[in-house]
């Protein structure tokens, strides 16, 4: 079996709020010190996807970072949440 215990499941959101938020935290600091490379990132990634959009990088802003980072540890930690308690669903616990 996958997994012999129980999730926990506030545990397992606590882990993927901290996934989530650490990865925007790095995304939101790599705007604020190199948004020429961030940008360079962003056009390559929308060419593999064989779109053509406009999207440029805004300049940094700390309000809208604290709103990306916060909101993407509560996204993580109900995804989290969420898919332990599926789990533990299914296994009939």
């Amino acid at each position: 079996m996958l997994f012999a215990h129980n999730l926990h499941s506030v545990r397992v959101g606590y882990a993927f709020a901290l996934l989530f938020a650490g990865l925007h935290l790095m995304w939101a600091l790599a705007v604020a010190i190199v948004p020429e490379f961030v940008q360079a990132i962003v056009d390559m990634h929308i060419r593999l996807h064989f779109l053509n959009v406009g999207v440029l990088v805004q300049p940094f802003e700390i309000g809208l970072a604290v709103g990306l980072v916060l909101s993407a540890a509560v996204g993580g930690f109900v995804f989290g949440w969420l898919l332990a308690t599926i789990v533990n669903f299914l296994k009939g616990v």
